[in-house]
């Protein structure tokens, strides 16, 4: 479907049939848009099990289009998940120290090179730094990507208030077309 790419207020006021679309359809919806070039689809995962169809999807369409792969996933360094030892512990810092920061990111590129063999995927793992949305749409940027594939769990509800949509921010921001894959359902 296409994108009007409306923004602000005009967003607000007429809300996003395609953002809708993605959050409640049963099938994996394809927000088309002018994009800026076909080399590069981005698939972006978490490595949950419902983001992993992302992944496949990402490999099968830059196959299609003859386009350079790039699977990346999103660390975001926050105190919110230190701030919880402090109490017991003492005084910690906000980070932690750059050694393990660097020992996670080398685990997190060796679980997407693992997700990507899993599903006979060929490209590059990239670890992107920021809240996952953000990081996404700028790694996009960057790229100049032709297509962004995301997973959707397709949550409604109080699920989506609480938990909020990366799909839906990556839908609503990215200048290119996007693909929110829904993972197939078990019968």
């Amino acid at each position: 479907m296409g994108s009007h790419g409306r923004t602000g207020l005009a967003r607000a006021v007429l809300g996003s049939v395609a953002e809708r679309a993605a959050r409640y359809a049963h099938c994996s919806v394809l927000v088309a848009r002018p994009s800026p070039k076909a080399g590069v689809v981005l698939a972006a995962t978490d490595l949950s099990e419902l983001s992993l169809p992302a992944i496949a999807a990402g490999a099968a369409a830059a196959k299609r289009s003859g386009a350079r792969l790039v699977v990346a996933s999103a660390l975001e360094w926050n105190d919110s998940a230190f701030t919880s030892l402090s109490g017991l512990l003492g005084t910690l810092p906000v980070l932690p120290p750059a050694d393990l920061q660097q020992q996670l990111r080398e685990a997190l590129r060796s679980a997407l090179e693992g997700a990507m063999a899993r599903v006979g995927a060929v490209g590059e793992a990239r670890v992107l730094d920021g809240s996952a949305a953000s990081a996404i749409v700028d790694c996009a940027e960057e790229l100049a990507a032709g297509l962004v594939v995301v997973g959707t769990h397709g949550r409604t509800g109080l699920a989506r208030l609480a938990l909020g949509s990366v799909a839906e921010r990556v839908i609503r921001s990215a200048g290119c077309s996007v693909l929110a894959v829904r993972p197939e359902r078990q019968s």
